[in-house]
């Protein structure tokens, strides 16, 4: 069965998650965007090895 609210809510996080990196990415350009998501992917790759 399909859950449609469930997927409305994750279609509009997409948009949104979207919009704002599109516009963080000519505000602030490409390497600082790189640098950060660098980061964030590194720490949810140490929670990942710390919470099991």
């Amino acid at each position: 069965m399909i859950n449609w609210g469930m997927g409305l809510a994750l279609a509009a996080g997409q948009i949104l998650g979207a919009t704002f990196g599109v516009r963080l990415q000519i505000l602030k350009g490409q390497d600082w965007v790189r640098h950060v998501l660098t980061l964030i992917i590194l720490a949810c790759a140490f929670r990942l090895m710390v919470m099991g």
